[in-house]
């Protein structure tokens, strides 16, 4: 066989990248070794291409690489046409779509079978992926947008909604964080009980500990009846604590008793009343920067941020500004009864705003337009322009070059590489595909410190 001798560059091009990532390099193989001119792998049932490198092949081919027992190949005229079937089992996954000259019709037809065999494992596992993201937006159709953080987003709710644990969520204003809270506690077990959410930042010190565990009559001045605090209100439900951050210091040592010994005291009580809550704490600004700072307790931390959930800014993820732009459209066309469409100059005049206020300001400006578009016809970006100086707008995002963009998308993607593995090169390079010195090279290149990894329990 021809393509024998090409095998463990197919083996190296597919070990340790993502499922997609490893299906292109699988598919790029089969363009370079084989001769192809496109090759795909193709889901069953819809035809959907997975990956694909070179020509996409059209809707008929991808459906006749589905209805193939074995590996083929047909020759029309100068092209030939070759496919393979992928099986889990009994199971069949997809299909693998090769074609080019028809004069290399056998290596075409063997590329197929070897990309059949090696690449089940990595169909199945992409092909659990977007189940699990197609679940994400099922589950959770609330938190809108179409980027990769969103997705991932989608899914890490899904999966932590059912277990007990704590929840920190951290975020800029306008990221959504109370947003997120209300779908963790909406896909939970305790989704019969309430969902409490209390502004730490408007309790003052005075009337923190009466505000969350309550008080008898009698216990202070103006205490004329027994209340009940936000905790037992809460009780077998979510208890969402925004802002966390701004909590005193006396406040924060009454919480972790709390959350320690799973009981409270109501002011100007002498016994506990035993509380069952899920705490899901929520801040803007790093509570690992707070500790440093000694403005919070580290202990108090331990205890909050059992697992962690970090909300991109908008400004990160700018393919989510027009479908969310467009969402908000739609609704406020309906409260203002007009029928007036965001035009694609205005959408991208959108699209090139920095954002600073998130996704809260998007939707304060899209009120904006909606109130000052005409009843008909279309919004212009010079519309845009108007209501964004109106709302004290500092403009749009600096100009870039592509050169530039590509350095800064480098940098992130490494430093978040070496993050992942705690610093360790060997693994991050392995998960980028690079060698250890190419990714010392990159490091230097790109004036990259060592990460600094932070243990919370």
């Amino acid at each position: 066989m021809y393509l024998l001798g090409a095998i463990p560059a197919l083996l190296n091009a597919v070990a340790g990248a993502s499922e997609h990532d490893a299906l292109k390099g699988a598919a790029e193989w089969g363009r370079r070794h084989a001769g192809a001119r496109g090759v795909s792998f193709v889901a069953a049932g819809t035809g959907r291409a997975l990956a694909t490198a070179g020509t996409c092949p059209p809707a008929a081919d991808r459906r006749l690489a589905l209805e193939r027992a074995e590996a083929a190949v047909e020759s029309c005229g100068p092209l030939a046409l070759a496919t393979a079937p992928m099986c889990s089992g009994s199971a069949v996954l997809g299909g693998v779509v090769v074609s080019g000259a028809a004069d290399r019709a056998a290596t075409l037809r063997d590329a197929a079978t070897i990309l059949s065999i090696v690449c089940a494992p990595l169909v199945k596992a992409r092909l659990d992926a977007l189940a699990a993201l197609e679940r994400g937006r099922q589950q959770v159709p609330e938190i809108a947008g179409v980027s990769p953080a969103i997705e991932a987003l989608r899914d890490e709710i899904a999966r932590l909604a059912p277990a007990p644990f704590a929840v920190l969520i951290e975020g800029e204003s306008g990221t959504g964080k109370e947003l997120v809270a209300r779908a963790l506690h909406r896909l939970s077990p305790r989704r019969e009980r309430r969902f409490v959410a209390v502004n730490c930042a408007a309790l003052s010190d005075e009337l923190v500990e009466a505000e969350l565990f309550g008080h008898s009559r009698g216990a202070f001045t103006g205490a004329v009846a027994t209340r009940a605090g936000l905790f037992e209100d809460a009780h077998g439900g979510t208890l969402f604590l925004d802002e966390v951050a701004e909590l005193s210091l006396r406040a924060q040592a009454k919480l972790l008793r709390v959350l320690q010994e799973r009981e409270l005291r109501r002011v100007g009580e002498n016994h506990a009343r035993p509380i069952d809550i899920r705490v899901v704490a929520a801040t803007n600004r790093p509570l690992v920067e707070a500790v440093r700072a000694r403005e919070f307790r580290e202990d108090l931390l331990f205890r909050l941020a059992v697992v962690r959930l970090r909300l991109v800014p908008l400004r990160e993820r700018a393919e989510d500004i027009a479908p969310l732009a467009t969402l908000f459209w739609q609704k406020t066309m309906a409260q203002v009864g007009k029928g007036a469409v965001l035009g694609a100059d205005a959408l991208a005049r959108l699209a090139a705003y920095a954002w600073p206020g998130n996704v809260r300001e998007l939707q304060n400006v899209i009120a904006g337009l909606g109130v000052a578009a005409p009843q008909r016809g279309r919004v212009s970006a010079r519309l845009v322009d108007h209501v964004l100086a109106g709302a004290g707008a500092s403009g749009a995002r600096p100009p870039m070059s592509l050169a530039h963009a590509r350095r800064l998308c480098d940098r992130q993607t490494v430093a978040a590489a070496l993050a992942r593995h705690a610093g360790r090169r060997s693994a991050a390079a392995r998960e980028l595909g690079v060698t250890r010195q190419g990714l010392s090279k990159l490091i230097r290149r790109l004036h990259l410190t060592e990460p600094v990894i932070e243990g919370v329990a």
